[in-house]
């Protein structure tokens, strides 16, 4: 994204860049108008149609000047010549984030992030969105955990479902030795899922005092 001088507003910027590294085009969207406040718009992620002809990004946008309103999960999608096709806010009434972004098998898309943080800065929820190939909402699966958990990739296997990864604050469990008051307890998050959100299984990783 691109920032102004002494301002929280904020455009969103994309460019494309062929084989050889050579810039494309480059798109800088600005959805505030006359009539609304200065916007934070950013994205954070980015997934191609399977033809390649279209592009969908993933983030988030809000008030600029009153951050702690909350913001949106924002998707936009481009096509091959960087136009602005459509755009569609998703969330609730809290700080939305969406950070990563996949197509799904069936043309639509699979979108995570955090949900229902209370401020920018205070902890969420882990988000997983499915819409379909125009960005509406289809379902939508979220993690409550006992601390800020955020989902940042997700992938898709033919075989196997969904899996999704990110960070997850988890509370001390009995024997474990890597624990510290001081240590800001966020943990490696992997979740299995089926194509219709049921969870599969939770994994942690965490390599703290290796």
């Amino acid at each position: 994204w691109t920032q102004a001088a002494k301002t929280n507003a904020s455009d969103a910027l994309a460019m494309r860049i062929d084989a050889a590294g050579k810039v494309l085009w480059t798109t800088v969207l600005n959805t505030s108008t006359p009539n609304q406040p200065p916007q934070s718009e950013k994205w954070h992620a980015v997934a191609a149609s399977a033809d390649g002809q279209t592009f969908v990004l993933a983030g988030q946008r809000g008030n600029a000047n009153l951050p702690n309103l909350g913001g949106q999960g924002w998707l936009v999608q481009l096509n091959a010549g960087g136009q602005w096709l459509w755009q569609r806010d998703h969330g609730g009434g809290g700080h939305d984030i969406l950070y990563g972004i996949a197509r799904h098998p069936n043309g639509g898309w699979m979108a995570v992030g955090a949900r229902d943080k209370a401020t920018a800065n205070q902890p969420g929820d882990g988000w997983v969105l499915q819409t379909d190939a125009q960005g509406l909402l289809v379902k939508e699966l979220t993690l409550p955990g006992p601390g800020d958990d955020e989902l940042r990739a997700v992938g898709w296997h033919p075989l196997r479902g969904w899996l999704v990864a990110g960070t997850r604050s988890l509370a001390q469990e009995k024997g474990d030795t890597t624990w510290s008051p001081t240590y800001d307890r966020g943990r490696a998050w992997f979740v299995r899922l089926k194509d219709d959100l049921t969870v599969v299984w939770h994994s942690y990783a965490d390599y703290y005092g290796q």
